[in-house]
């Protein structure tokens, strides 16, 4: 409970950082709350992606006007993340459990096994993608763009491809 939430996408972010400068991929930052901005900020920090500095960097620390499309664009990225988070994924989970969570009980078999996986499949993508929506929205808000992390994993032909499509920024970050 008292370990900081989003403490590996922190580390992550931090460390990619630390490498690349080290690398000599850039020269570090100098401005202490710019990095500070980079390292902690907020959409992103709690859920991802994983952003490499010479990425976000330059769009977080460019003027940035308040701009009412951009923010109405945000708020409906918003929404549909917690659409697909709060309905999707929060109803979904409710029959999931009940499947896998009294499988002994009720002895669950053939079409409802089925049922439970497609559902649990379902709520797991829903549940990330939803936060992602969220983060991506927020930022847009602020007028800030962030890459892509999920681009239709389930609609991969092979199991290299899903992986490609399913956490982009851990994936390159990898």
């Amino acid at each position: 409970f008292l370990i900081p939430l989003g403490l590996s996408f922190y580390t992550f972010q931090t460390m990619g950082y630390l490498i690349d400068v080290y690398r000599g991929k850039y020269a570090a930052e100098r401005n202490i709350l710019r990095l500070a901005l980079f390292t902690t900020y907020f959409p992103s920090v709690l859920q991802g992606p994983i952003n490499r500095f010479d990425d976000l960097g330059p769009r977080l620390f460019r003027p940035h006007k308040f701009d009412d499309q951009n923010f109405r664009e945000g708020i409906l990225r918003m929404l549909w993340g917690y659409f697909k988070k709060m309905i999707i994924a929060e109803r979904a989970v409710i029959i999931v459990q009940e499947i896998f969570g009294n499988f002994e009980t009720n002895r669950y078999a053939g079409f409802t096994m089925v049922v439970g996986i497609l559902l649990y499949s379902m709520q797991l993508y829903c549940d990330f993608s939803g936060g992602m929506d969220i983060v991506f929205g927020a930022s847009r808000m602020f007028g800030v763009d962030l890459r892509e992390n999920f681009r239709q994993p389930y609609m991969a032909r092979s199991v290299s491809e899903f992986w490609q499509r399913w956490h982009i920024s851990l994936g390159s970050w990898m």
